[in-house]
């Protein structure tokens, strides 16, 4: 499922690749611009050329990553298609974008349970519109739900696609279940949407 350093194109998208990568198996703190370089296959004189610093790959990464995620979203808005589908598709986009890279979604999450993301865009995004795009998308599938249990749900939604991920080796170690696999995974979002739709 991850892809390699070689499948980006451009030089920058190398880089940011080769970031997410290194933030993923080493955390923040133990990025350099030469660890960068070396992974993405190019010179320093590169990364600095298109970014100009390490706070700023750094920061374009996580861009890149958020981006990604709150891209999944899109898919609740398309009126044309029934709000199970779109449920459906959500899900498993949300799950496959996590799953690109693991240890970045891990290191996110981490932060973001330690209040060094409370401003991030993703989790701005995700109070200001992200988690009312489900809801409304819930509520066009006719459930009548208490509003407290439906918020209850989507937790319940949200924790079943992030717990996982959170876990990685050890999950399948735990229990043989591998979400790299698609029929797997695909298992698993019917699993989620049907607890999510049950009244």
């Amino acid at each position: 499922m991850e892809k390699t350093i070689k499948d980006a194109v451009s030089t920058r998208d190398r880089i940011l690749h080769a970031t997410l990568k290194i933030i993923g198996k080493e955390g923040f703190q133990n990025i350099t611009i030469k660890k960068i370089a070396d992974l993405a296959e190019v010179n320093i004189a590169a990364v600095n050329y298109h970014f100009g610093s390490k706070v700023n790959v750094i920061n374009e990464a996580i861009k890149v990553l958020n981006g990604k995620l709150m891209k999944c979203f899109e898919v609740l808005e398309q009126k044309d298609t029934p709000p199970v589908e779109r449920l459906r598709c959500f899900l498993f986009s949300y799950m496959g974008s996590a799953l690109e890279y693991p240890d970045v979604f891990r290191n996110f999450i981490y932060s973001a349970i330690n209040n060094c993301l409370s401003s991030s865009d993703y989790i701005v995004f995700l109070k200001q519109e992200g988690f009312e795009k489900i809801r409304s998308t819930i509520n066009e599938i006719g459930l009548f739900m208490d509003n407290e249990v439906l918020i209850m749900k989507m937790v319940q939604m949200v924790g079943a696609m992030e717990l996982p991920i959170l876990l990685g080796e050890n999950m399948k170690q735990m229990s043989g279940l591998d979400l790299d696999k698609l029929e797997v995974r695909n298992k698993y979002v019917e699993l989620m949407l049907k607890s999510l739709l049950t009244e």
